[in-house]
């Protein structure tokens, strides 16, 4: 990202690559069980928007939700050429709360459990600002004791998830 007096200006080719891949995920799953495609896209979406997440980018991750929407949307019409919007509509895409056109399948576990897989946004994730340590902290400092409390108490550590590493 580079800084403008006006406002923020994004590097168009991250944002460029990382949807070609996404679209290319798309065209080579068409074949592939619609919970297994929601799950491949949703590993990809996920993983680079978390590195993407301390940047202020709520505009381009909006942007990103509407390319894979519409990606999504010609490949299913493409699929499916003969069916009307509503079928399609029913088929693989739902609604929860407010949200309509929610990309979604049902499938079963091994177990024979059914579960519902829905394909995450880009947009929904928040975005967390990095907290610069003041230069001269040192935590084995006496002297920044309590500049590292107040620190641990505003901003405690993150949760790791399963997987995060």
């Amino acid at each position: 990202m580079r800084q403008s007096p006006e406002s923020s200006i994004y590097s168009t080719k991250p944002i460029k690559s990382f949807l070609d891949v996404i679209r290319e995920e798309i065209k080579a799953g068409v074949a592939l069980p619609t919970a297994t495609l929601i799950g491949l896209l949703n590993r990809k979406i996920t993983g680079w928007v978390n590195y993407y997440r301390h940047v202020v980018a709520k505009a381009v991750f909006s942007k990103i939700d509407a390319v894979i929407f519409w990606a999504l949307y010609r490949m299913i019409r493409r699929k499916h050429s003969n069916k009307s919007t509503g079928w399609l509509y029913r088929k693989y895409y739902g609604s929860k709360g407010l949200r309509r056109w929610i990309f979604h399948a049902v499938y079963r576990t091994k177990n024979g459990e059914v579960r519902d897989i829905s394909l995450k946004r880009a947009s929904a994730t928040l975005i967390r600002r990095h907290r610069q340590i003041r230069s001269a902290a040192n935590p084995y400092d006496v002297e920044y004791v309590d500049y590292f409390k107040e620190r641990m108490r505003k901003y405690p550590p993150q949760q790791k998830t399963a997987g995060s590493g």
